[in-house]
């Protein structure tokens, strides 16, 4: 056999992979194919735990929309100690209040109020109409104090004489609601029944158990 047949043959041996080298190309396309399996594994999780957390944002944001009292009117009403000024005995204040929220810490008040008692021998009706604004620090949750203030008219019917006077309030109170439509409060009222007078402020003490009815404007 001639050189050059013999050096054909060689070339030719060369040429055809072994079995190791076949083995370790087979190996690195494993290793390549596993890389991406986990690669594209990794970004399906990541994936799901994105679209999870959009819907539990999703479903929270709805919750606490639902939960605020934001454009809710409710109207209750509610009984007072009413101590009148001067030396007269205490009467029971009786007040139906409608209230607009304005925000969950913000309430608008529009309350009538109707008390009678008797002053020198004769009998007194006392009737406020009072306009209030409430502050409510922790809003209007289950446990909710508050504080405001506001201006009112005041008519006062002595016998056949009747005296309207303007007037302003500051109030403060806490009340428990447990569940809606029903609470309990307690609330203090200072009332000066007419600005122009000084001597004309009285107090009142308010509590007891509250029905109240309440919509969605």
């Amino acid at each position: 056999m001639t050189n050059q047949a013999l050096q054909g043959i060689a070339d030719s041996i060369g040429k055809v992979p072994t079995s190791s080298g076949f083995r370790k190309k087979q190996r690195t396309k494993n290793t390549r194919t596993g890389v991406e399996g986990g690669g594209n594994m990794r970004f399906r999780w990541i994936t799901f735990v994105l679209v999870i957390g959009l819907l539990l944002t999703s479903i929270e944001a709805k919750k606490r929309k639902s939960n605020s009292s934001r454009g809710k009117l409710s109207v209750n009403g509610s009984v007072s100690i009413y101590d009148p000024p001067g030396d007269v005995s205490s009467a029971f204040l009786f007040e139906i209040a409608a209230r607009y929220s304005l925000s969950d810490q913000i309430v608008g008040e529009l309350s009538v109020g109707w008390s009678q008692y008797e002053q020198s021998g004769e009998n007194v009706t006392f009737i406020p109409v009072q306009l209030n604004g409430e502050f409510h620090p922790l809003g209007q949750g289950i446990f909710d104090p508050y504080a405001g203030a506001g201006i009112s008219a005041n008519l006062t019917q002595t016998g056949d004489n009747v005296d309207a006077t303007a007037g302003v309030q500051a109030l403060s109170g806490i009340s428990f609601k447990p569940q809606s439509g029903f609470g309990v409060s307690v609330e203090v009222k200072y009332m000066l029944l007419d600005i122009t007078d000084t001597n004309s402020g009285t107090f009142s003490l308010g509590g007891g158990v509250d029905f109240n009815w309440e919509t969605e404007l």
